[in-house]
């Protein structure tokens, strides 16, 4: 720009030094000719347009393997693995791989190309590329060196960074040393019931090192092929086959009941590995015992709840297998402990104890399986205890119409009528007086005999006061030292 600067000012001199000595028509001549020479000359370069960066080149390229694991036999010879880069290189790049191992030695047991110098491997990459080839060569020898892990990690050392996929385990197999194959379990048990089939499974250690097959046979005494079970896939001449291919850990295989309608005892079925080709053998567990258990059962015989009542003898039972009860939820989780629910059947009432809330609504028809509960008194008032909510299948709903009574009919006719729902007609409350409420126990009359209105501090109308005049009670009956008392379910029991 200076130099541009000093022609210019060079220029100018000359004009005023000609324009003294010349004609004027010659010096509007040069003059002109001076001035054209001056823009030429002095004319402003534009300033030099930066280079625009091609956003579609990435600044870092990054590497990558294909994969994370692989099994190499011994005897494979020369195998390559990819490295893919995240986009094709712009200049010639270079990747680092570091190798290590903790049971294998580079050179006696396998080599790189390119070579690894100091358990580190450079890899050119050209212009242009956007993969690689790293290759392993593994030593083939007649010793049994077992299984052996190498492991090649990018590490960052070349021009190109690692990527997500920046290790590379490779499995090296000794072709002298076989995979073992065993069941993962030794017994097993499924419903006939579950014609989806049970998933049988055989690992393989460390992993498949070439492709190949399992044979397994089955033997029963009490079951038959195709009329009590089959499999997949199917079995030929008493064996499957199962295609097992390089790299495999697990293989499985189906075993499918047939439902049947027949009552029988549970089928037994071993299955045991036959056979396998020679990179196989059979490891610890060769055999899996499978039962089929009957989902067929007789109608449960079910239990009156009087009789049930009637052989208390005052001690505590426990109740054997097959024992059932069945009858209609009676009560509701107000003014009864949400642990405990009433039902009953045309005999009967008693009053059921679960181990957690129960979540039974009044008029659900429950079919109880009793065994393993226990039969007692908790305040003079009989209950199954110890129950599983699963003890109780609701079957159905059914209205259950409570005929009307009174106190004194209670006490001429008692029968046994804890544990049922009962309507009781033309009572009033001894205590009505305005101000007292329901909770605890209150004493009702006929105007002959009296009962006791029982209401919890937790029921959610223990706050009532007390209706004055004469009403109906409806609730559950309980005795305790020969009194009638009535536990009711609702404010809506009270009329």
């Amino acid at each position: 720009m200076f130099a541009v600067v000093h022609l210019c000012t060079i220029i100018l001199n000359i004009m005023q030094k000609l324009s003294s000595t010349i004609n004027l028509i010659n010096h509007q001549l040069l003059a002109a000719l001076l001035i054209s020479l001056f823009f030429i000359a002095c004319k402003k370069e534009p300033a030099a347009t930066p280079p625009v960066n091609n956003p579609s080149l990435p600044s870092v390229l990054n590497a990558q393997f294909t994969g994370d694991i692989f099994t190499l036999a011994e005897n494979a010879g020369e195998t390559s693995y990819q490295l893919t880069l995240s986009a094709s290189a712009a200049k010639a790049e270079t990747i680092g791989v570091s190798v290590s191992s903790s049971n294998a030695q580079y050179g006696r047991d396998f080599t790189t190309t390119p070579a690894a110098a100091d358990g580190k491997i450079t890899i050119p990459v050209e212009r242009g590329m956007q993969a690689v080839q790293l290759k392993i060569i593994p030593v083939n020898n007649n010793m049994k060196d077992g299984v052996r892990e190498l492991q090649f990690t990018i590490n960052g050392e070349g021009s190109i960074k690692p990527g997500i996929s920046k290790t590379k385990k490779v499995i090296l197999a000794d072709d002298d040393t076989k995979a073992s194959v065993a069941f993962l379990k030794t017994t097993a048990s499924v419903s006939e019931a579950q014609t989806q089939g049970y998933t049988a499974e055989l690992f393989i250690s460390p992993l498949a090192y070439s492709d190949g097959f399992i044979e397994i046979s089955y033997s029963s005494v009490t079951a038959s092929y195709g009329t009590h079970f089959t499999t997949e896939p199917a079995a030929v001449n008493g064996k499957l086959r199962l295609a097992v291919q390089q790299n495999q850990s697990k293989i499985t295989f189906k075993i499918k009941p047939v439902n049947d309608a027949v009552i029988s005892a549970a089928r037994s079925i071993n299955f045991q590995i036959a056979s396998t080709s020679p990179e196989l053998e059979s490891g610890i567990q060769k055999q899996l015992s499978l039962s089929i258990t009957e989902d067929d059962v007789l109608a449960p015989v079910v239990t009156p709840i009087q009789t049930l009542r009637n052989s208390f003898n005052g001690t505590d039972t426990y109740f054997f297998p097959g024992t059932y009860i069945t009858g209609i939820v009676t009560s509701v989780n107000d003014n009864i402990a949400p642990a405990v629910v009433y039902i009953q059947d045309g005999t009967g009432g008693i009053a059921l104890r679960f181990t957690t809330t129960n979540q039974f609504l009044p008029g659900d028809l429950l079919l109880v399986d009793i065994q393993g509960a226990l039969l007692g008194e908790r305040n003079g008032v009989l209950e199954i205890n110890q129950l599983q909510q699963s003890s109780a299948v609701k079957t159905g709903t059914d209205i259950l119409v409570v005929p009307s009574t009174t106190i004194t009919q209670l006490y001429t006719t008692p029968g046994n009528k804890e544990g049922q729902i009962v309507h009781l007609t033309n009572v009033t409350f001894t205590q009505a007086n305005g101000t007292a409420t329901l909770q605890g126990d209150r004493i009702i009359s006929d105007g002959i005999r009296t009962a006791l209105v029982r209401t919890e501090s937790f029921a959610s109308f223990s706050s009532r006061i007390i209706p004055a005049g004469r009403v109906s009670v409806t609730g559950i009956l309980i005795e305790q030292n020969n009194q009638y008392i009535i536990l009711p379910l609702t404010s809506q029991s009270i009329q």
